[in-house]
């Protein structure tokens, strides 16, 4: 898992750059880089990361991460990469909340396993 990697990386003190990931080369980087100066300005650039980032250090969160996968399973449909504009993420993002209410769940519950039942559907699961 990537995470592990680069946590690994960092306890070892090894260069980040040799560390092999399935995710974009960047956002490893910034990932070492908070790690080493926790500084969590690098990821509050977006809706998605922002939520990501409270869904991991905040246990009673209840921000959902939308990604690409999420937006799929809102729409209905295996949706091809692309920008979620903040209105539509809001209105996912809601969505989302409502549905994991309805349930007895929290959100960022709902979106893990929407996200892995989609891989596990679409192919994409390794």
């Amino acid at each position: 898992m990537d995470a592990e990697s680069v946590i690994r990386c960092f306890i070892e003190d090894s260069d980040i750059e040799k560390v092999k990931v399935r995710t974009f080369h960047s956002n490893k980087r910034k990932a070492f880089k908070l790690l080493k100066d926790n500084d969590v300005s690098l990821v509050q650039s977006s809706n998605k990361t922002r939520s990501f980032l409270d869904n991991i250090v905040n246990e009673k969160s209840v921000k959902v991460t939308v990604d690409t996968h999420a937006y799929s399973v809102y729409e209905g449909q295996r949706a091809v990469k692309a920008s979620i504009s903040n209105k539509k993420y809001y209105e996912v993002s809601h969505a989302y909340i409502e549905a994991a209410n309805e349930l007895g769940l929290a959100p960022y519950e709902l979106q893990a396993i929407t996200w892995v039942a989609f891989r596990r559907l679409e192919g994409i699961a390794k």
